[in-house]
């Protein structure tokens, strides 16, 4: 078995040579990506909900995400340091209080 070694002068070119930049969406939500929507549980003041993802979207300036129940995430990298917007784009179904019908 070889060991592969990186020694620091390698390392450091590896970091400050630029590669080809990567970019691009997949829209779950339009039948475009031949896989499912990715499963996701979202958090927000002590309420957690299981939804899926719409779309994700990234590139060199920032990403995106939007999920099925209406959050989104926007990070925004052309800021130093980098800037998350979160939102809910949706308004939150309101559930009817329970009444007793005589």
């Amino acid at each position: 078995m070889k060991t592969l070694v990186i020694t620091a002068t390698t390392a450091f070119f590896a970091a400050i040579i630029p590669g080809p930049a990567l970019a691009g969406c997949a829209n779950y939500t339009d039948g475009s990506a031949d896989i499912s929507p990715p499963k996701a549980t979202i958090c927000f003041e002590r309420v957690c909900e299981k939804t899926t993802v719409d779309f994700d979207c990234a590139n060199i300036h920032g990403s995106q995400k939007g999920y099925a129940n209406g959050w989104r995430v926007y990070v925004d990298a052309d800021r130093k340091p980098a800037v998350a917007h979160v939102f809910r784009s949706r308004a939150r179904p309101r559930i009817r209080p329970r009444q007793n019908y005589l």
